[in-house]
């Protein structure tokens, strides 16, 4: 997985950071939004004819990729009818749908970018380095930011974000919560998440053809977990997880007995780390106690809490029949907040369109991640659609994340192609 740098590949990554971490100065923030998704619309038509090829080559050709996008396409309807039939007129979820569509334009303006420069093999594992890459430079953004109190100042004046938003980055336990998007929360966490997962993709495939992971992939890791300890406790949790899983498949299926032992060891290291460092910890630090809040409570004898996880639990409910069948067709609440003052994902989706919608939801992202290995018999592609179930699973418990997970599991999908593809040197 090394790679040459070059200016056109630099700007590639640039690129894909900004996209997929839009941001808007405060003054005249319209004209920002109309010049930038005029330019993702004027880049689109000038490359038609690639992207023709793009369509036509990836998708169309594959009639499960159709069947993906016709589920797509039915999941928009189901969400535009819902408030009709239930004659709320709360069209906010139907807002959330054309978000997604405008992200996974994005993720196509990303491809033909791709296309253009580094040409049409492996489109799908081009387009997760240059993801993994757009993260590192966000994260690396967060410690600049974190390091120097004046360019901190300086996102938190600028960037534009709601009154509430500018107001808790005061507080000290947000303080490494920002990049140069500005605030960097639940969303950011599940971005760099899915950047380790691809890391962990890339890992597995450097052990089945080279016997061996790269030292670049060392770092990579460790930047996307940095990531997930400054924006979101959720994805470091996920990252644990996948990576026990990682070290079981390395062991079951490609018998690394060496290489597991160096996984038992280095995790071993890593924990007696962590129970040092929260020995050490005093409770001065209002951000490092946000981080290390469960970890401090299960050793002081307090078990598996936290104030989140109880907020969690306040926010999980048992609704009534019919709302638990076909939903109330509520989105938003009364006053610009939570529909029945609830963020949980499952919750929301079945407050909206009842379980038989949630249903809905989770087996069209099942059978858009089923889709990846179903194209590609590689072992990688299998683990990262396992992984990324999971990770969905993980992350709709704590809030809702199809806005920001879908739209890039939905460009793996659509990118993946057959046949034995080329790595990227």
């Amino acid at each position: 997985m090394k790679i040459r740098l070059n200016c056109r590949r630099i700007f590639t990554v640039l690129m894909t950071a900004y996209l997929m971490n839009i941001f808007y100065l405060n003054r005249y923030e319209t004209v920002q939004k109309l010049l930038v998704w005029a330019l993702v619309a004027v880049y689109l038509v000038l490359n038609a004819g690639i992207i023709s090829k793009i369509i036509s080559r990836m998708i169309l050709c594959h009639s499960r990729k159709k069947m993906v996008l016709l589920l797509f396409a039915v999941w928009g309807g189901m969400i535009l009818l819902t408030p009709i039939l239930h004659g709320t007129q709360d069209y906010s979820y139907f807002g959330e749908y054309i978000t997604i569509i405008a992200t996974v334009l994005t993720c196509l303006v990303i491809c033909v970018r791709i296309y253009k420069t580094e040409g049409e093999n492996d489109l799908c594992e081009k387009f997760m380095l240059n993801f993994i890459y757009a993260m590192m430079l966000y994260v690396f953004s967060s410690v600049i930011a974190i390091v120097f109190p004046s360019y901190r100042e300086f996102i938190i004046k600028n960037v534009s974000m709601s009154d509430y938003a500018r107001s808790i980055m005061q507080v000290e336990k947000y303080r490494t919560r920002i990049g140069f998007a500005g605030l960097s929360v639940y969303s950011s966490g599940i971005k760099c998440a899915l950047a380790n997962l691809f890391v962990l993709f890339f890992a597995f495939k450097s052990l089945r053809e080279n016997n061996r992971i790269r030292l670049g992939i060392w770092i990579l890791y460790a930047w996307t977990i940095l990531g997930e300890f400054l924006y979101s406790r959720t994805s470091l949790l996920l990252s644990i997880l996948c990576l026990l899983l990682f070290v079981i498949l390395v062991l079951t299926r490609l018998h690394r007995i060496t290489t597991f032992l160096k996984f038992v060891l280095l995790g071993a290291f890593a924990t007696l780390l962590v129970i040092l460092l929260v020995g050490q910890f005093k409770g001065d630090n209002a951000s490092l106690a946000w981080q290390l809040e469960v970890l401090v409570n299960m050793l002081n004898g307090r078990g598996f809490n936290a104030i989140s996880l109880n907020i969690m639990r306040r926010m999980a409910f048992v609704p009534s029949i019919p709302t638990l069948l076909f939903g109330d067709g509520r989105y938003a609440g009364v006053n610009g907040g939570y529909y029945m003052s609830t963020d949980l994902g499952y919750m929301r989706s079945i407050l909206y369109y009842g379980l038989f919608g949630s249903l809905f939801v989770i087996i069209l992202v099942a059978i858009t991640l089923k889709t990846i290995p179903r194209i590609r018999k590689e072992s990688e592609y299998r683990m990262l659609a396992i992984m990324s179930f999971i990770a969905f699973t993980v992350f709709e418990i704590k809030g809702e994340c199809m806005g920001v997970f879908f739209p890039v599991i939905f460009a793996l999908m659509c990118f993946t192609s057959h046949g034995k593809e080329d790595t990227l040197h």
